[in-house]
């Protein structure tokens, strides 16, 4: 069950994450391949980072962007892009050492000059642009990357929730964002970001129309271990009660929206998209 990526069930995805784990639990003899069905009266409100709010939205995001660390299957920090780290300068200087070779969906290299751009990038227009992550960039004052597989984060004092903000820390392709930082970075929340976006995560996000539905595939030129599920499908419904009416009969029974709209399966679904069906 051990998956770099397993923090996007601590993250609330645990749709998709159940299954993918479950398969890789059962070792070589588990069956790959196949389509992952999600409902979600939620959705994807935008496609950009920087502008995104909805939960949907953000899980997207752990599914096609690198970050640093993850959560293990027993919420312990695990290496992700970033393989070691060290800590050194009284806790003001965090060097990680990340994966070498690795690729952007559209062939070009990830290094860890990407991961330096978009952190200083979002220090730079923390007041504009990148607003919404200045949280996850609090106390450092920069971010360097001497090669390749070297990043070098330096910050004002000794912090201690350093891995729990680069967990969340969506690294971005410099060669695709260095472009919309215009007008003070407010280009930043502009950039539509439409699918196919360049990732590079266990999956790429291939199609999306929004308010209905958006496509996901393995990424079969991904770094890390590769999910077992071929693709999975987020659907937008109008509200649960269409979710539910929406599910086929032969529905997982297991499924949380597999049972009749109650109140607590209701706030299930509200909570969270939940898995309709595998084939």
């Amino acid at each position: 069950m051990s998956r770099p990526w397993v923090a996007a069930a601590a993250m609330g995805i645990a749709a998709i994450a159940v299954a993918a784990y479950a398969a890789a639990g059962q070792g070589s003899s588990a069956k790959s391949g196949g389509t992952f069905r999600i409902g979600t009266s939620s959705g994807i409100d935008s496609l950009n980072p920087y502008v995104a709010f909805n939960q949907d939205a953000y899980s997207s995001f752990e599914y096609i962007y690198p970050v640093l660390v993850q959560y293990d299957q027993n919420l312990h920090f695990a290496p992700f892009f970033a393989r070691s780290w060290k800590v050194t300068n009284g806790g003001k200087t965090w060097t990680f050492r990340t994966v070498a070779n690795a690729k952007w969906t559209d062939g070009k290299p990830l290094t860890a000059a990407d991961a330096a751009w978009t952190i200083n990038t979002d220090i730079k227009y923390k007041g504009t642009g990148a607003a919404n992550n200045a949280g996850l960039i609090a106390h450092i004052t920069r971010a360097d990357a001497p090669n390749p597989t070297t990043l070098v984060v330096h910050y004002e004092q000794a912090a201690g929730n350093v891995l729990g903000q680069f967990q969340q820390f969506w690294i971005l392709p410099k060669h695709i964002w260095a472009a919309h930082t215009g007008h003070k970075g407010a280009d930043l929340k502009t950039f539509a970001n439409n699918a196919p976006i360049v990732g590079s995560g266990p999956f790429k996000l291939v199609k999306f129309q929004k308010n209905d539905i958006a496509l996901f595939q393995r990424n079969d030129s991904f770094w890390g271990h590769k999910p077992q599920v071929s693709e999975f499908g987020l659907r937008q419904f109008s509200n649960d009660d269409a979710m539910i009416s929406a599910l086929p009969a032969s529905a997982s029974p297991t499924s949380a929206a597999s049972t009749r709209p109650t109140s607590s399966s209701t706030r299930t679904l509200r909570r969270r998209s939940i898995a309709s069906s595998s084939t």
